[in-house]
């Protein structure tokens, strides 16, 4: 009926306009606040927010490491934690112990200063006017001179201080200790046991060895130990010791005159 309200139509639409679809969204209840969302959202789309230095970095170090293979992720986790650790300690620090010195320069090995100076063969050893140690076949007598002085406060033992690693069945001159110098005095071819501290001695270090171990022009190495100072030792209280290195010197061994 003209005049008469339309039975479908549920009111005007927005701005007074009737809508040709009764079904229209705007009709509905509670819609108006989504489509006002809705046209703001499509008006004004977001932008993605922009990265700094250290997000793109972070993107970066995350997109090569999806791309890594199981194996050369290992590889990386390795590095980093060898890296983590080098500030700890993690990586011990380079041994620079020097593990040879100069024949006729001082050596301190921390409780001695040596200069090891030569080395000759001689038949038999002779001393202070008499015959140290006699002519015996098959053997011949291999003597390094040197110059020692005790650096220590206390006297200790010299012989253990020289040893010819490379030369097989060496022994003392007295066959009392295997594999031991005997330590005598060049000035009066005394036996010198100890040194006393701050005292310098020149000294013949003598081995009995093989006549064919060691050759008149050939070179013999001699070997001097580290030591240090340790204390409360179980059974000798405290004194020095060898600290498990050692440096050598190659030496020339001189002809017999």
């Amino acid at each position: 009926m003209d005049g008469e309200p339309d039975p479908t139509s549920s009111g005007p639409g927005p701005g007074g306009g009737v809508p040709d679809d009764p079904n229209a969204a705007w009709r509905r209840p509670g819609t108006a606040e989504t489509m006002d969302a809705v046209s703001t959202v499509s008006e004004s789309p977001a932008l993605p927010a922009p990265q700094g230095v250290v997000g793109r970095l972070t993107a970066s170090v995350r997109s090569w490491w999806h791309d890594l293979e199981f194996v050369q992720m290992w590889h990386v986790v390795a590095v980093a934690a060898i890296l983590a650790t080098a500030g700890f300690g993690g990586l011990d620090a380079v041994d620079k112990t020097p593990q040879t010195f100069d024949l006729g320069k001082p050596f301190d090995n921390g409780e001695f200063t040596i200069t090891v100076l030569r080395a000759v063969l001689r038949s038999e050893i002779v001393g202070g006017g008499a015959v140290i140690a006699k002519e015996k076949p098959g053997r011949t007598y291999l003597a390094v001179l040197a110059e020692i002085t005790n650096n220590s406060d206390r006297a200790d033992v010299v012989s253990g201080n020289f040893s010819v690693p490379n030369v097989a069945d060496a022994q003392d001159i007295s066959l009392i200790q295997s594999q031991r110098a005997s330590v005598l005095r060049i000035e009066d071819g005394s036996f010198l046991v100890t040194l006393q501290p701050d005292i310098t001695e020149k000294v013949a270090v003598v081995w009995s060895v093989p006549s064919a171990a060691v050759l008149p022009g050939s070179q013999v190495s001699v070997q001097v130990p580290y030591r240090k100072f340790s204390r409360g030792l179980v059974l000798y209280g405290e004194g020095w010791v060898d600290d498990g290195k050692s440096a050598t010197t190659s030496v020339p061994v001189e002809v017999s005159s």
